[in-house]
Formats: C-alpha cells, sequence, structure tokens
C-alpha cells in the first residue's frame, strides 16, 4: 500500500496530464477546422477561378498547381484528425505504469510513468508520459528494483531502478495504485489471466513479459523465428511488434509496408481492434493462399488448406491408397529437394512455350522463344528473362500490328461509303488493328500465366526426361530408378512410410488424374505451383497485390512447409520478416512437424534469430499439464494462469455423444462461461452436431466461410482445425476417441483453446488414456 500523501500526489499527477491532453485535443481540434476552412477554400477558389477547360496549357499548370494545393491541405487535415483520435483514445486512461530510474552519476531518480502513447507539453522537452516503444520503456517490462540498462541514440545508459509503480486508471479516475518489486507481471498480469475470452483480441503492453518484450523488440536479425507452446502470447508478439517497428521506424515504415499471414479469415476479424488500440492502422491482412492467387492471377482454382485437411480427417486411415501416397510423398524432404532440382533444370532448358499465331500464321514460334530464353538471354534469372521476352513478343506484335493496321487503312479508304476524314480513318484502323492483335497479347499473357502450371504437369508426364532433368545425386531417392521402376522402394520408410507399395508410374498418374480432371487443384499440388510462379515468374510479375512491402509476419507457421517459407522470400526480396509458430500444434498428418524451425537455412543464418518463448499464459495449470501429457513428449514450457479445475473426461455412448456434450455446454453455462466453444475432429462431424440442436439459441456452426465470431451466440461449434489462434473460456471436445493416434497434436491444440475449463466427451476407449496418470483429470461416467 503507499501512504495517502502518495496517494494525493498521483492523484494530482493524473489531473495534471489529463488537463494537458485535454488542451493538446482543443488545440489540434482547432487545427483541424482550420484545415478544413482551408480545404473548402481552395475548392471554392478552383471551382470559381480556375476554367475548366484544361486544352490550354495556362490551365493544366494552374490545375495542377492547385491540386498540389490541395493535397497539401487534405494531408495537413488527415494528420491533425489523427492526432485527435490519438489524444482522445488514451485521455480516459493516459498511463498504465511508472518505474523510477536513477542514472548513474546523478543524485535524484527520474519518475517515468508509461502508457499507450507520449504525452508531452511544447514548452517542456521530457514526456510527461513515455510511449511504451520508448526505448527507455523497455526498462519496465526487463527489469526488477536492480541495476538497469537501455539502449538510446546516444548510446547505452545505465543506471537502477529504485520503484515500479503499477495503475489502473478508468474514465479519467484512479481506482488503484501498487508498488510491485519485481518485473512486469505480478499483480497486473494476475488480473488480465483472470478474466474472460473476449470476442476480439486484446493489446498486452500493460502486461509484456520479459521474454515477449525482447521478441518485440528484436531489431537485429532480418529474420526473426518465435517458438512458443500454445497461450506463450505469439500472436500478441506479433501485433505488439508491429506497433514497436512503426514507431521506431516511423519515418520509413507505414502500416501499408506491413502484410500479416494469418491462418484464415475470421482470424483476421479477431484480431482486428489490436493495432488501433495502439494508436496505429491496421496493415494488409491475408491467407497465404488468397495472396498466391491474387499475386499470380492464377487462372485455377485450387482447393483450400481447410478443404485438404477435412479430406485428409475423413479418410480410413487403416487402408491405404496411392492417392494418400501421393500426398504423403509432396509432404516430404525428398519431394521438396526433387522440386527444387527440378526448378533448377528449367534454368538450362524444359521450360514448355506455345505458338503464338494470328489468324493461322504463327507470329512467333515456341522453338524461337526457347532459343531466345535458353540462348542470349540464359545470363539472366528466370523472372528476368521472361521480362525480357515479353519486350521481344511485344516488339514483334508491333510489327504485326502496323501491318494489320496498314492493311485496314488502305481497306478503308477504297470503301466509297466510308465518309471518315483521313485522321478518323487513321483512328478506327488503329483501334480495329489493336483489337485484332490485342487476342494474340492475352494469348501470350494466358500462356505466361499458365507456364509454371504446365511445367509441373510436364514434369510428371515426361518421367524418363524429368529424371534426367533432375540429374540425381548420390542418396537421392530418385538415383538408379527409371520410370517404369518402384520409385518408392529408394525412398526412405521414414518419408512415405507403406509408399513401398506403390511406385512412381503410380504417384505419376495419380497426379496427372489430379490436375487435368476439371477439379480443384490438390493443395498439395499448388504449394509446388506456386513456388514454380515464384522461381520462373518471380515477384515483379505481381502486380495486382502491394509492391513496397518492408515486413511481412507469418503467424502460425507450423503449418507452413519450407516450399511455402521458399516462396514467401522469392516474393519479398526486400522485405524483413517475423515468422510465428509451435511445432506441438502442427495439425497436418504428413507435413513435418516444425520445419518452419528450418527457416535460417531458406532466409541465410546469418541473418536470422530464432526465440523460444517458455511460458503459456492462457490455459490454468491442470489444462496446460494434461494438454502437455497427451503429446508425451518433453516439454519446457510452464503454466502461469492461476490453478482451476482438472480436465473432466466424459464417457459415453456413440448414440448419446450429442446430448451428453449439449448437457455440459449447459452446465458450463450455468456456470457463468461467457464463451464456450465445442469443438468437433472435422466440419462434417461439427454439422451433424449443429443440425442435431434443431436451431436452439445460443448456438453458432463456424466454418471457413466465416468472417467472425458472432457476439450474440455464446457457444461456437467448430472444426478442430479452425480452432486455432482462438480461445474460449471453456471448451467441449466432442468424441475425442475419434482422434488417432498420430493426431495427438491436433488434440493438444484442440485442449489448450481452453482458459478455465475443458471437457472432453468420447465413446470408445482412449488409447493415450493408460499413459496419462489419473491425477491429471475427472473420469466421469454416464
Amino acid at each position: 500500500m503507499i501512504s495517502e500523501q502518495e496517494q494525493q500526489g498521483e492523484q494530482n499527477y493524473l489531473k495534471r496530464v489529463v488537463s494537458i491532453l485535454d488542451h493538446l485535443i482543443d488545440a489540434a481540434k482547432m487545427v483541424v477546422s482550420q484545415r478544413k476552412q482551408g480545404l473548402m477554400e481552395e475548392r471554392r477558389y478552383m471551382w470559381e477561378n480556375v476554367g475548366h477547360d484544361a486544352a490550354s496549357p495556362e490551365i493544366s499548370i494552374l490545375l495542377a498547381q492547385h491540386a498540389s494545393g490541395l493535397a497539401e491541405e487534405e494531408l495537413g487535415h488527415n494528420v491533425a484528425e489523427e492526432v485527435v483520435k490519438r489524444y482522445e483514445r488514451v485521455a480516459s486512461s493516459p498511463y498504465f505504469g511508472r518505474m523510477d530510474f536513477q542514472e548513474n552519476g546523478t543524485q535524484i531518480p527520474e519518475a517515468i510513468y508509461i502508457g499507450m502513447t507520449s504525452v508531452q507539453t511544447p514548452s517542456n522537452p521530457l514526456p510527461l508520459v513515455y510511449d511504451w516503444r520508448a526505448p527507455i520503456s523497455s526498462m519496465y517490462y526487463d527489469y526488477g528494483l536492480e541495476q538497469a540498462q537501455y539502449e538510446s541514440p546516444q548510446g547505452q545508459i545505465l543506471g537502477k531502478i529504485t520503484r515500479k509503480r503499477q495503475y489502473k486508471i478508468a474514465n479519467r479516475q484512479l481506482e488503484a495504485v501498487f508498488d510491485t518489486d519485481v518485473r512486469i507481471g505480478d499483480d497486473v498480469l494476475q488480473q488480465m489471466l483472470s478474466r474472460h475470452a473476449d470476442e476480439k483480441m486484446s493489446s498486452i503492453v500493460q502486461s509484456i513479459q520479459r521474454e515477449q518484450n525482447q521478441a518485440i523488440r528484436n531489431p537485429r536479425h532480418r529474420v526473426f523465428i518465435v517458438q512458443g507452446p500454445a497461450g506463450s502470447g505469439k500472436t500478441s508478439i506479433a501485433l505488439q511488434r508491429v506497433a514497436y517497428l512503426l514507431y521506431k521506424q516511423r519515418r520509413t515504415l507505414t502500416a501499408d509496408n506491413i502484410v500479416l499471414f494469418a491462418p484464415n479469415q475470421i482470424f483476421h476479424e479477431y484480431v482486428s481492434n489490436v493495432l488501433p488500440e495502439l494508436g496505429e492502422s491496421n496493415m494488409w491482412q491475408e491467407t497465404f493462399q488468397r495472396y498466391a492467387a491474387k499475386a499470380f492471377r492464377s487462372r485455377f482454382r485450387f482447393e483450400d488448406l481447410y478443404s485438404h485437411l477435412e479430406r485428409l480427417l475423413s479418410r480410413d486411415p487403416s487402408s491405404w491408397s496411392i492417392q494418400d501416397q501421393t500426398t504423403r510423398f509432396k509432404f516430404s524432404l525428398e519431394f521438396r529437394t526433387f522440386l527444387r532440382e527440378y526448378a533448377a533444370s528449367l534454368n538450362r532448358g524444359g521450360i514448355p512455350f506455345q505458338n503464338l499465331t494470328y489468324r493461322g500464321k504463327t507470329v512467333v514460334s515456341a522453338k524461337e522463344m526457347s532459343r531466345l530464353f535458353y540462348g542470349p538471354l540464359a545470363r539472366y534469372r528466370l523472372p528476368a528473362r521472361m521480362d525480357h521476352l515479353r519486350v521481344h513478343v511485344e516488339k514483334r506484335l508491333s510489327v504485326v500490328e502496323n501491318r494489320v493496321r496498314q492493311r485496314i487503312e488502305k481497306r478503308l479508304r477504297a470503301d466509297t461509303r466510308y465518309m471518315g476524314t483521313d485522321d478518323e480513318i487513321r483512328a478506327e484502323s488503329q483501334k480495329l488493328a489493336s483489337q485484332l492483335v490485342g487476342r494474340v497479347r492475352s494469348e501470350f499473357y494466358e500462356m505466361t500465366l499458365r507456364l509454371p502450371f504446365d511445367a509441373y504437369v510436364q514434369a510428371f508426364e515426361n518421367k524418363s526426361s524429368f529424371l534426367e532433368k533432375v540429374q540425381p545425386h548420390k542418396n537421392s531417392p530418385l538415383e538408379g530408378s527409371s520410370s517404369k521402376g518402384s520409385f518408392a522402394g529408394n525412398l526412405p520408410n521414414s518419408s512415405l512410410g507403406n509408399s513401398a507399395r506403390g511406385s512412381w508410374h503410380d504417384i505419376c498418374q495419380n497426379t496427372l488424374k489430379s490436375l487435368t480432371g476439371g477439379q480443384p487443384v490438390p493443395y498439395e499440388d499448388s504449394l509446388a505451383i506456386w513456388y514454380l510462379y515464384a522461381k520462373i515468374l518471380g515477384p515483379s510479375f505481381s502486380q495486382s497485390v502491394p509492391e513496397d512491402i518492408r515486413h511481412v509476419l507469418i503467424d502460425e507457421a507450423q503449418d507452413y512447409t519450407l516450399l511455402q517459407l521458399e516462396t514467401v522470400k522469392i516474393l519479398f526480396p526486400k522485405a524483413s520478416f517475423t515468422i510465428l509458430g509451435d511445432p506441438s500444434q502442427s495439425i497436418h498428418p504428413y507435413a513435418p512437424p516444425g520445419e518452419f524451425l528450418d527457416s535460417p537455412g531458406v532466409f541465410g543464418v546469418e541473418h536470422s534469430q530464432v526465440a523460444a518463448l517458455t511460458k503459456s499464459y492462457r490455459s490454468t495449470q491442470e489444462i496446460f499439464k494434461f494438454a502437455q501429457a497427451l503429446l508425451g513428449e518433453e516439454q519446457l514450457a510452464a503454466a502461469v494462469r492461476p490453478s482451476g479445475q482438472k480436465p473432466n473426461l466424459v464417457q459415453t455412448s456413440q448414440e448419446n455423444a450429442g446430448r451428453d456434450t449439449i448437457l455440459a455446454v449447459r452446465r458450463l453455462r450455468d456456470q457463468g462461461m461467457k464463451s464456450i466453444a465445442v469443438i468437433a475432429r472435422t466440419a462434417a462431424e461439427a454439422g451433424q452436431l449443429y443440425a442435431s440442436l434443431a436451431h436452439q439459441d445460443g448456438f453458432q456452426l463456424i466454418t471457413k466461410n466465416d468472417l467472425r465470431l458472432t457476439e450474440s451466440a455464446q457457444t461456437a461449434i467448430i472444426p478442430s482445425y479452425l480452432a486455432k489462434g482462438f480461445e474460449f473460456d471453456a471448451v467441449v471436445v466432442f468424441d475425442a476417441s475419434s482422434y488417432f493416434a498420430h493426431e495427438r497434436r491436433l488434440l493438444y491444440a484442440v485442449c489448450t483453446r481452453a482458459l478455465h475449463h475443458l471437457t472432453l466427451v468420447f465413446t470408445k476407449p482412449l488409447p493415450w488414456l493408460k499413459q496419462l496418470p489419473n491425477s491429471l483429470y475427472t473420469l466421469i461416467a454416464t
């Protein structure tokens, strides 16, 4: 507790800060009003005094001058409006912490108040409140009452923290003050952890922990990889890191220069509040698949990740098909090596060009394109060659277009029925010629778009030719195989498992059937095709997406293959990267868990750093220990949230599984749980359960097409693979016995969505249950 005198001093300081904020808001509003008036006057002047006929040079110059002035007024107006919004946002709670720092060589500690944004008067160079992202503020998160240091523009500053204080301020009123002698995270953190889950994620600046703060502020590496368990705050770190980078690099970086690759659209909505809470604009958010489709303007339909997972989870694992073998192979290290070498071979030959024709006559032949591509242009990378080839084709088409124009013009002049002037005849001839030859341009454009797809198909059509291009190295799975031999027999069992039952010929035939059957391109093939798009066409071809991306965040990176990461690297050559994931939550049954941790091999070890988070702040200790035990692996992470109830395992019959699931939900509602998720293994199971409820109130079925969690829905019914990244007060796992042994990571990800309560309903014996100490759960038989 603090003394009454100190309490009064804190009250007075808050009043001072709030009063200054009010003055700053009033001043900014005045600027907004003045700028608005200036805009109106500028527009009125242009309308009344500047001629509207821009044909004369004098009028064009006047218009340009006033347009420039108008743009400046609009920019000033927008900046002033943002200042008003920023100060109004923090006025109700201008700061949340304080530390007293005594710099070495000084006698009196300085009180450093820390909030969402800095507050200072024009007449005083020292802020009344420091932005949480300021260099000096980092000590608040990193140190207790001890020797401390921070990096300033002048160099390293050493000293000692003599006091740390935390505040609860709401509606401009000081509700609580308490001192702490440890790093940030005791009382405030426990208050944060005792909360209920919200329908949207919030910022964590008041309770950032030291390991999180170091991840947020890491500036030294182009590629920063964060590995952490479920609930360690990886997504929060990513968003707080964006806010930090926007602050630190505010002269050169804006939100428009940043892209976040998130798992799905509903996740975008879930995190949409965080950056605005921190006073920053939202960055561009996209899923990898949607981005790739936009970037390459693909004319193909691709199976999305969630349809792919639904397909894999819905199959019968007791039966093994050539489709299973093909899919598993395409997530193997052997296939990645295989594809890389094939892509490299395309530098030497093999791009499947096609003839360009105009009215049955070849304008540019495939042989000519290939001869140019692998002759004079061979010194360039593939994307640069494509650029030069486009220039070459355009020159040829321009010649053809000129000839066509001349023929049309000659025909029009000879036609006595046509009464146009010379200028009209020339214009009409040019228009018709452009339309006719434009079809050939479109044909070349479409061919270019198809090249990576056609090259991929070609790899499986020309089996012996393909193997010659790859030139298998020693110990390669391709070495010694032939188009007719058993390819799978040369692959290690760890890669393909039962694949020895099939052959390379079978994989080729199955792939061709999938790619040419009119169905969406399978997800496993789409990853390879996008990689070839990036290698062949490169980032300059991606004109339908933002070009000036300077930083890329990849969340849930454990579901990315190294091929995807290589593709992202090619597409964003100027960007730095933050990559976040948890190998234990890798839910793909065939993809190697934690491949993203090998990212340094993709981006360069010297440019990369890996940081490991070791604490989980989401689930209670009982839930987290239970989930870790499910994995059967050594875990170094620890739960921070206070203790709660042990998970309930409800044993029931197949016919009563739905009933007992809903009964569990009702009990949780009665206990005051505000957000509840019923998580089924597949979308089909989730849909069937939802249909059985006969449209009872308070339930929402979540599908891959949903954009948000409905605020009025107290209980979400959601398939397992869509639940990642979210958190709920309570989770009920529908029929946990439907998860197979190789899906433990998926079940782990499902269980760790729960903050306070976890219930697993099961209908058949759980093989993994025998390996769990019975002290970790409560068994309930119905």
